[in-house]
């Protein structure tokens, strides 16, 4: 056994002490023989007498040196495997004795150090490092200041080496949990290998597999807690979202995406969430066309169609209305052209005419909080609360196409206002933004004063935002905003963002039937322009235009008809004629148009003769529909004697020449 005091004090009280610990704590009955003691001049003048009996009897040999650099270098020198006491790091460890004096006591390290190097012949060391930590890792390069002592890096050294005694080290010292600094450390006590955790080798795996997974998908891999990784997986069920990849604890989730490689820390979800009702709205107009909207104006027949059972009632309703109040429906895509129009149209006036519907348009000068609606326009929310009209949404156009048995036209007046909605606090508190300005801060429970959240969209609708402000529409559900767990986590899973929402409102509504004589008079109508057309496509007259086809159909007259095709007008014949609400009136009148066949000049004064027809007339039947207008000119009088037109015409100039002549003569 080797014993390096020659470090230490000089000074004759401290010496003292240390002779007599080392005396009474190593030396005596020490089971490790010959001992040789490393010891300066100067500590050697003051070794005691009670030391004689020790040297005389051969165990103790006494080395003096004249520095402590002499001492270590001479016992790094020294043949055999003694057990070397030292506080200066001796290698290789498991012959090193650790030993500390601070001038009053005597610190070994390992404390049973003598004896279990006798019993054992070496004293625990280092482990063998299986999983360094240095090939994951690089150091921060913490600057960890004074060296430790003999004891204390004896004890670091084995500890940084095994995976337990550095578990309970980090326990002791929280800020070695992060591996760098640890490595700092190493480098700081000259730790050549230090081992790493488990948990660290998983953490540097999956940070490897999640820069793999951003590199080949494209994907950033967030790290959530328990809560948001149960709300994300939650809302992956309720809808659609994008590919998407997270971490939470030891697994990597990824949503709607394929791993790079099959690992088991990777985790694949692949939910099936309903269709938005949005999505399934939008899905279904983009492709209609401006007659499709103007069959079902206020999409009443396509809910219904979309929802035959009324289990999606709910969500579709808050759909339409996000649509309809934004006025965000898809431009109408044009009417598919038919060149085919002779045989089609022949076979649609085939039989009798079909009563007769109208196409009523708002007159042009009309309030525009004004629109036209049916009572069917409201059927989709029967049984439902009857507060919230907001529901029976303005349809996209000022036209309404009113078929016989519709009954009552309704004029609704509505009105919007704009409500922008910020969440602070959490989730805990919200603020209501109006014309720029903030208001108070309110708890959530006062989010109940918005019970139908209807978000400001685009024609690009949002279904995210979307699905955001249904799930929040108390009014359309069963929970209430007093209601403090639920409407706290609503708010909490809010976007980062602020909200604008519309708040819709129907103030008034006028109802009012059309009488009997306006059918009256479109049937007569539709009977007169059915037998023209019938009788001029016996044998036709038409040439085609790039508009459609022109066909005489006598006195002067000819249909401008274009043909399109239509999957929606199979069955029986339709018939729409074109009519006005009036302004400012709750009447509704058929529109027409005169057509002037005849002209005349009698002096200076002009006089025209023509018929009075309906302005536009739409007939649907069998996939085809038919819009069909009327023209006239005297260049078609070849088809028909124009005496008396002529004539007419000639009147009428004449009659206007002594109606001024009259005027002039009263102001005479």
């Amino acid at each position: 056994m080797v014993l390096d005091i020659s470090p230490w004090t000089s000074e004759a009280r401290a010496l003292d002490t240390l002779y007599a610990s080392l005396r009474d704590d190593v030396l005596r009955g020490c089971p490790l023989q010959p001992i040789a003691l490393f010891l300066t001049r100067e500590q050697y003048e003051r070794l005691p007498r009670s030391y004689d009996p020790l040297i005389d009897a051969g165990g103790l040999e006494i080395v003096k040196v004249a520095s402590a650099d002499d001492a270590r270098a001479a016992i790094e020198n020294v043949g055999g495997a003694p057990l070397v006491m030292s506080s200066w790091r001796y290698e290789p460890l498991d012959r090193w004795l650790a030993a500390d004096f601070d001038e009053s006591k005597l610190a070994l390290n390992p404390a049973d150090g003598l004896e279990t190097f006798a019993q054992e012949g070496t004293l625990p060391s280092t482990a063998a490092v299986t999983h360094p930590l240095g090939a994951l890792y690089d150091s921060d390069g913490t600057n960890f200041g004074g060296a430790l002592t003999a004891t204390a890096l004896r004890t670091m050294l084995l500890a940084l080496s095994d995976e337990a005694l550095t578990h309970a080290l980090i326990e002791a010292n929280p800020d070695l949990a992060d591996p760098t600094t640890r490595l700092a450390l190493a480098e700081a006590i000259g730790a050549t290998e230090i081992t790493s955790l488990p948990e660290e080798r998983s953490e540097y795996e999956l940070a490897l597999l999640s820069e793999e997974i951003t590199a080949t998908l494209g994907l950033a891999v967030e790290v959530l807690d328990d809560s948001a990784h149960a709300l994300t997986l939650e809302r992956a069920e309720k809808r659609p979202r994008p590919p998407a990849a997270w971490r939470h604890g030891d697994t990597i989730h990824l949503l709607h995406a394929d791993p790079p490689q099959a690992h088991p820390a990777i985790h694949v979800h692949r939910p099936t969430p309903p269709e938005p009702a949005l999505a399934r709205i939008k899905r279904h107009i983009e492709s209609w066309t401006e007659h499709d909207f103007e069959r079902d104006p206020a999409l009443t027949m396509l809910i219904e169609t979309l929802d035959p059972e009324g289990s999606d009632r709910l969500a579709l309703l808050h759909a339409r209305a996000t649509f309809l109040w934004n006025a965000a429906l898809p431009t109408p895509k044009p009417l598919q052209r038919h060149e085919t129009w002779l045989g089609p149209l022949r076979e649609a006036l085939r039989g009798s005419p079909p009563p007769a519907s109208l196409r009523v348009r708002t007159h042009e000068s009309e309030d525009s909080s004004q629109y036209l609606a049916l009572r069917g326009d409201h059927r989709n929310v029967e049984g439902l609360d009857k507060r919230d009209l907001r529901l029976n949404v303005p349809p996209p156009y000022p036209v309404r196409i009113i078929h016989r048995g519709d009954g009552e036209l309704l004029v609704n007046t509505m009105s919007k206002q704009r409500i922008g909605l910020e969440v602070v606090k959490d989730g805990r508190a919200w603020r209501r933004i109006e014309g720029g300005s903030y208001h108070r801060e309110y708890p959530p429970r006062k989010l109940q004063e918005i019970d139908l959240w209807i978000p400001i969209i685009k024609k690009s609708a949002d279904d995210e935002r979307w699905l955001d402000c249904f799930e929040r529409s108390s009014i359309l559900s069963t929970w209430s905003w007093d209601d403090p767990s639920h409407s706290s986590d609503l708010l909490r899973s809010l976007p980062n963002r602020k909200i604008d929402l519309l708040r819709p409102s129907i103030s008034e509504t006028r109802a009012f039937a059309l009488g009997s004589s306006i059918w009256h008079e479109a049937d007569l109508q539709l009977g007169q322009c059915w037998i023209a057309l019938r009788e001029a496509l016996r044998n036709p007259r038409a040439v085609r235009l790039p508009s459609g086809v022109l066909c005489a159909i006598g006195g002067g007259v000819c249909a401008h008809v274009q043909t399109f095709s239509l999957a929606s007008t199979k069955g029986s014949p339709v018939a729409v004629f074109d009519a006005t609400k009036g302004l400012n009136r709750y009447a509704v009148t058929m529109d027409y148009e005169t057509l002037w066949t005849h002209t005349a000049e009698v002096g200076e004064y002009s006089g025209f003769s023509g018929i009075r027809v309906p302005k536009r007339l739409r007939i649907g039947a069998d996939g085809f529909l038919f819009i069909i207008s009327f023209t006239a000119s005297p260049l078609l009088g070849a088809f028909v004697p124009p005496h008396s037109a002529f004539a007419t015409a000639v009147a009428v100039a004449e009659d206007e020449r002594r109606r001024e002549e009259a005027y002039d003569m009263d102001w005479d």
